[in-house]
């Protein structure tokens, strides 16, 4: 009885361990992971990545510390989450979230004027924020970026692009 069980086992065991590779594996494997993309939730993993990232950021900078490389950072934090929710595999996963990471570090320096304003004349955010025009918009962000913050906003688009999407490589 016990020679049946360990026969058993062993044609488990065996069938487990011989399998043949196929010609169209890889082709196959590429069309699995092509179906398993989903661009709506890459783009809201980019979105809640930099909601989290530019509030971390305009933190910090409340607090005093003027960190522009933070930008890179949220950058990075936006790529990998496009990648990660959106299982990205294709370029236009780096298009998403070089156009997020774009917006958001200009929102971000944008609020972060607002911010300072506020403070500085003692105004209420939302009042400021309610009567904003795109004069007063422009004209406060020129107020707030300088020329490296534009060069780290570039540098976020850059970073988000390069790591938002894994592209398969060619067998």
């Amino acid at each position: 009885m016990n020679e049946k069980k360990t026969a058993e086992r062993n044609t488990g065991t065996e069938a487990s361990l011989n399998f043949e590779i196929k010609e169209d594996g890889p082709a196959k494997y590429r069309e699995l992971m092509t179906k398993r993309q989903n661009m709506t939730m890459g783009i809201a993993g980019g979105i809640g990545a930099s909601v989290v990232g530019n509030a971390f950021w305009i933190g910090i900078s409340l607090l005093g510390y003027k960190i522009d490389f933070l930008a890179l950072c949220v950058g990075f934090f936006i790529g990998f989450c496009v990648k990660y929710f959106g299982k990205g595999l294709e370029p236009k996963f780096g298009y998403a979230a070089g156009a997020i990471a774009f917006a958001s570090t200009l929102i971000a320096y944008f609020l972060l004027g607002c911010i300072l304003f506020c403070k500085v004349n003692h105004l209420p955010f939302l009042s400021v924020f309610t009567h904003m025009n795109l004069t007063t918009a422009l004209y406060l962000l020129r107020g707030v970026i300088k020329f490296w913050d534009v060069v780290f906003c570039l540098g976020a688009v850059g970073i988000a692009y390069y790591f938002s999407f894994k592209p398969l490589k060619e067998f």
